[in-house]
């Protein structure tokens, strides 16, 4: 399953979603369950991600670089999920092996 960010200023990128991670408006919509807190309540559309960081398909700095400035969206989210004018934020967790949570709101 995957999810492909569009924004100005930064390059396409297709992500890999961890299977069970994938919500919309706070549902899950794959196979498995995970643990994300939700984000606050609003209209529009809202989901959540996690992707696994590794050197070679999705780095820290592409992570770092999709979190929204203040203001009003500018991120498409198209694939597994579909958002437009998003604000995207992004935290990363894990030790050894980290993982990238992918918020975003937007219409």
């Amino acid at each position: 399953m995957q999810i492909t960010i569009t924004r100005p200023g930064i390059p396409v990128l297709t992500l890999d979603i961890l299977p069970g991670t994938l919500k919309t408006d706070d549902v899950c919509v794959d196979a498995g369950s995970s643990v994300i807190p939700k984000i606050r309540a609003g209209k529009g559309v809202s989901g959540s991600c996690q992707v696994l960081l590794d050197s070679s398909k999705f780095t820290y700095a592409q992570a770092v670089a999709l979190i929204s400035l203040s203001g009003k969206g500018t991120a498409m989210i198209q694939g597994a999920a579909v958002c437009s004018d998003a604000l995207i934020d992004v935290s990363i967790t894990g030790g050894g092996l980290q993982v990238a949570v992918i918020n975003w709101k937007g219409n």
